[in-house]
């Protein structure tokens, strides 16, 4: 493909010089930057579109959008791209699905709460990653299985000399050494990257991937192919580990504690689960699954709160409980 501008969807002028391999934009800064705002604008179109069409009648099936289509799209891009490159598009399609969750009656206001949505469903969370922290980890983690590969079956001799010789990734060899000495723009990336993901996880006492420093990274995880798998685990053990100190910091009456010391085995369950013909709910009825799960201010029961209503507890002609929307517990009495 020759070397061209690109050309906006919208008409626009031209922006840049550079050429796409793959759907990867390569060529100048403003050829990439505007090529990956075209890239995350469909898709914060495409969840926005899917969220207005759903949401109303069937927040369930917005949700499981939500998880296995529309927060994956950008992935691609940030597995192949430096995360400087990507930090717009992750940003962009990161509030987006933010939005989106709001509209499902997510609180994404409270910061507790935010945290628990981007944590996975077996953390206690709900699965929607923060694209801003995956763009760094999928960047250092394609990077070293793709140079691995070149060591491998791949065998691209031709670029076993920017790494030291052929016996780099051999046991015990050098592996990043001398490609991190030459200070070029790719290893200047994977080096911030490798280092900032190291910043986040330290003094969280979870071992993994991260332990190792730049120069070696990926030798500790041995045989295995998953590596950005393993670096995400370590990261959001960590991530898990720092949200609990601090709920469990919370006044013992706070709703965010209770629902969270609460959560069984068995309480993310719907998080990751699909509606079909047999298992379904309510709009209602999942907004108050989310809120509940959360620990959030309850949407059933917040209009009835506001006109300061109580509720009958017993036989007597006492007036009641004050309906109370932050907590809700009344309602399955």
């Amino acid at each position: 493909m020759p070397v061209d501008r690109h050309h906006p969807q919208d008409g626009g002028p031209a922006v840049g010089y550079g050429i796409l391999v793959g759907g990867v934009p390569l060529g100048s800064t403003e050829f990439v930057h505007a090529t990956m705002l075209e890239v995350s604008g469909d898709i914060v179109s495409y969840i926005q579109k899917t969220v207005s069409e759903l949401h109303v009648d069937e927040p369930f099936s917005a949700w499981t959008c939500l998880q296995y289509s529309c927060q994956s799209k950008l992935d691609y891009h940030l597995r192949v791209m430096p995360p400087d490159e990507t930090r717009e598009a992750a940003e962009a399609v990161d509030d987006a699905l933010e939005a989106a969750a709001s509209a499902l009656g997510v609180d994404v206001s409270d910061d507790i709460t935010l945290r628990r949505l981007r944590l996975p469903a077996r953390h206690r969370g709900c699965g929607i990653r923060q694209r801003r922290l995956l763009r760094f980890i999928a960047f250092c983690a394609s990077f070293i299985e793709t140079v691995e590969h070149m060591f491998g079956g791949a065998e691209v001799v031709v670029l076993h000399q920017l790494f030291g010789g052929s016996a780099a990734f051999a046991p015990g060899g050098s592996r990043f050494t001398a490609f991190l000495a030459q200070g070029s723009a790719v290893a200047v990336a994977f080096r911030q990257a490798w280092e900032h993901l190291q910043d986040l996880v330290e003094g969280g006492g979870v071992r993994g991937p991260l332990d190792d420093d730049v120069a070696s990274a990926g030798s500790s995880r041995g045989d295995s192919r998953h590596l950005q798998r393993a670096i995400t685990a370590q990261m959001e053990q960590v991530l898990r580990d720092r949200l609990h100190t601090d709920i469990t910091a919370l006044p013992e009456s706070s709703q965010r504690r209770c629902a969270w010391v609460s959560a069984g085995r068995g309480s993310h369950m719907f998080i990751v689960s699909r509606p079909t013909h047999d298992f379904e709910c309510s709009p209602q009825e999942f907004r108050e699954m989310m809120t509940t799960y959360l620990g959030s201010r309850s949407l059933a029961v917040a209009p009835f709160a506001a006109r300061g209503l109580h509720v009958p507890c017993s036989k007597t002609a006492a007036p009641g409980r004050l309906v109370d929307a932050e907590n809700p517990s009344w309602a399955w009495l």
